[in-house]
């Protein structure tokens, strides 16, 4: 939670058996419970369930878990340069810049790996 203040506070920490809809509506129920009035946004890390659970706020996935994700597909030898290439995708300023940087390191990746100068892992 942001406070007023702009400190951050953790409003719960909870563990279940699985993630169901159900699970995560028990949780957010709990929350309300406690005194929690609204919700704007969830930053979350893909989570099953939830996005069933929630239904007025905005949710968002976790930058480092997309990153994270996105990583599995490049070779371990690769992966630092690669990481170091996507910055400026994940650094951009608004979702237009992000996908325009986007195009441009894809069509680089192709023309490079085509190549066999930079991105052998594409």
């Amino acid at each position: 939670m942001l406070l007023n203040d702009s400190f951050k506070d953790i409003l719960s920490i909870t563990v279940g058996a699985n993630e169901t809809s159900k699970f995560w509506l028990g949780m957010l129920n709990d929350l309300k419970n406690r005194g929690v009035k609204d919700v704007l946004f969830f930053f979350v890390d893909g989570l099953s369930g939830l996005k069933e659970a929630i239904q007025a706020a905005e949710i968002q996935r976790c930058v480092i878990h997309m990153l994270c994700n996105s990583f599995e597909y490049v070779n371990y030898t690769d992966l630092k340069k690669f990481s170091s290439d996507f910055k400026v995708v994940y650094n951009a300023p608004n979702e237009i810049a992000a996908l325009s940087e986007l195009i441009t390191m894809v069509v680089a990746l192709i023309f490079l790996y085509r190549n066999k100068d930079r991105y052998h892992y594409a």
